[in-house]
């Protein structure tokens, strides 16, 4: 299932074999959910480590920096909620899910300040 165009939410087995390989295999830190993807291999990981929030980072496997995305989950579903509801998000007249990734970007830079991702090149 896609949240949002581009990333699908991570089934269950899916999120485990990606976690097993992101700490065993990368020796990566072991308190990052694997949650999204998008399929060239990059993914959108939660850090669970803190107990009040939990930041949202880009990952790929092939080109590891670790961007943070959104300062938490509530962050994260907020910028969502902003681009369906701005019609950001839709659907083509193919039927698929698209976005508008100029106006994404402004938005998500807007609500989530404190992510580099958003304003780095």
């Amino acid at each position: 299932m896609y949240l949002m165009p581009v990333y699908y939410l991570l089934g269950l087995g899916e999120a485990l074999e990606t976690y097993d390989r992101f700490v065993n295999e990368y020796h990566e830190n072991s308190s990052w959910l694997p949650l999204l993807e998008d399929n060239p291999g990059g993914y959108v990981f939660v850090d669970c480590s803190a107990i009040d929030h939990q930041p949202v980072y880009d990952f790929d496997f092939e080109n590891v920096e670790n961007k943070l995305k959104h300062s938490s989950i509530r962050d994260m579903l907020a910028t969502l909620a902003v681009a369906f509801t701005q019609g950001i998000f839709y659907k083509d007249g193919d039927g698929w899910f698209d976005m508008n990734s100029d106006a994404f970007w402004k938005i998500a830079a807007k609500m989530n300040p404190t992510a580099p991702y958003w304003t780095e090149d």
